[in-house]
């Protein structure tokens, strides 16, 4: 997956709702996922993405991961990529991201 093009529609799907995007986080050795943080109405939340497949979730934290959905993000997304649903994603993925 193209890192550049996740940073850049993230940054512009953020500034359209109002929000700032504030850190971006390339995958590294022990996980396999880009990382967007915004801040949206004065709440944080990262979107996920895999490195290898269009999976996209979005996450309200990181280290013990809290999956959330999104819609307003979603609808955005679903362009360029797979948003999973929370349910879903916790049910039948379970994928490494």
């Amino acid at each position: 997956m193209d890192s550049f093009q996740f940073k850049q529609l993230s940054h512009t799907f953020v500034r359209e709702l109002g929000g700032e995007l504030v850190g971006f986080s390339e995958h590294s050795s022990n996980r396999n996922y880009y990382t967007v943080e915004y801040m949206l109405s004065g709440k944080s939340y990262s979107v996920l993405l895999n490195c290898h497949y269009p999976f996209l979730a979005f996450a309200l934290t990181l280290g013990n991961i809290t999956f959330l959905d999104i819609p307003v993000l979603s609808a955005k997304y679903q362009p360029y990529y797979t948003v999973l649903q929370r349910i879903i994603w916790i049910h039948q993925y379970r994928l490494n991201i």
